[in-house]
């Protein structure tokens, strides 16, 4: 039998760059896109609201412009704080994206780690532990919402009863696991990620 290796390769886009304009980053992220050989086949765009002054774009949002303009990349986050948004409107998003795209997004999450986003946002920064149990539930209550419907879940920290996330996703959309803290990030992966 003969085997067949097949490498993807994914441009990481920049989020911001100190000292220069969002139109700049924005204009630059684009450049790297149009040139890009026909290897490439993902666009990667990292989780972060803030970086002291300088302009950010947010991951969700640019990626849905970019879905628009370049039909024929893959789009990923790398990886989004799962406290920044509700799990059950993030599953709701992911699978309206994955509709919207034709099956294009790759969902990653992760326990977010930066501190002075928290606090400047107005969200808590509870433990490691209570991120990582957090970001556990958080898994649970989106794979329910692109599986049950109605999506019903009681957790400690996420709540959901009789939620409806239509469209469903007509293909699994593949969940990404990122952290640091390899017995607690390895086991979600191995229990959860794809």
């Amino acid at each position: 039998m003969k085997y067949i290796a097949v490498v993807d390769f994914g441009l990481m886009l920049r989020a911001t760059q100190p000292y220069t304009t969002m139109s700049e980053v924005h204009e630059y992220n684009l450049c790297c896109i149009r040139t890009l050989s026909s290897g490439f086949t993902t666009l990667w765009l990292e989780d972060h609201l803030q970086l002291g002054e300088t302009d950010v774009l947010e991951c969700l949002t640019t990626l849905s412009f970019l879905a628009g303009q370049f039909p024929s990349l893959r789009l990923r986050t790398l990886v989004l704080a799962q406290s920044y948004r509700n799990p059950a409107l993030l599953g709701k998003m992911a699978a309206n994206f994955q509709f919207l795209t034709g099956n294009r997004l790759i969902l990653g999450l992760g326990t977010g780690w930066k501190e002075e986003e928290y606090l400047a946002y107005g969200y808590p920064f509870p433990t490691t532990k209570t991120r990582f149990d957090q970001l556990e539930e958080a898994i649970q209550v989106i794979r329910s919402m692109w599986t049950s419907q109605p999506a019903t879940f009681f957790g400690k920290y996420y709540k959901l009863q009789n939620a409806y996330c239509k469209p469903q996703p007509s293909h699994t959309i593949p969940l990404l696991i990122g952290g640091g803290g390899e017995r607690r990030t390895l086991g979600l992966v191995a229990q959860y990620a794809d």
